[in-house]
């Protein structure tokens, strides 16, 4: 919660766009985190530079049979930068859709969606943070585990879930 409230508060305080994508309880903890630093994410000067959307709710915009679509997941993403974004503004964006993937076993489609990710960040310079408790990270196939540490351009551990 340290990293993506420095994540978030930082990109506030250079006045960028801010997309958090999370569970409710994430978004709940998120927020009181933020206002503790400083940032009350309800005044109507930050409203406009941050987004909060639901990781379970976003993830189904752009799955197709269990997988993810490259265009419905590019057009959702734009759609989310679009609402934060203006002339010259920078954005970052904060996903757990990956952990809800991994977390029900559909290990490929985890990977998928970080190169989506990756793809659409190279195009469109966007600042991604992704966050999987370690725990996840150790139920799955190593090989994916792997993938994972490539989509990546740095990979931290924390220690802690």
């Amino acid at each position: 919660m340290d990293a993506l409230t420095r994540f978030v508060s930082d990109g506030l305080a250079l006045e960028e766009g801010v997309i958090v994508i999370a569970a409710p309880q994430r978004r709940r903890r998120l927020r009181e985190c933020l206002r503790h630093a400083g940032f009350d994410v309800s005044h109507p000067q930050l409203a406009n530079l941050v987004l909060f959307l639901d990781a379970a709710e976003t993830l189904k915009r752009f799955m197709v049979n269990g997988w993810p679509d490259r265009q419905r997941f590019s057009a959702t993403i734009a759609d989310a930068v679009g609402r934060v974004a203006a002339p010259g503004r920078k954005v970052r964006a904060f996903g757990e859709m990956v952990v809800l993937l991994w977390e029900s076993r559909a290990y490929e489609a985890t990977v998928r969606l970080e190169y989506l990710w990756d793809e659409f960040c190279a195009g469109n310079r966007l600042t991604l943070l992704c966050g999987y408790p370690e725990s996840a990270l150790r139920t799955g196939p190593t090989c994916l585990v792997e993938g994972i540490h490539r989509a990546h351009s740095l990979v931290f551990h924390s220690g802690a879930d």
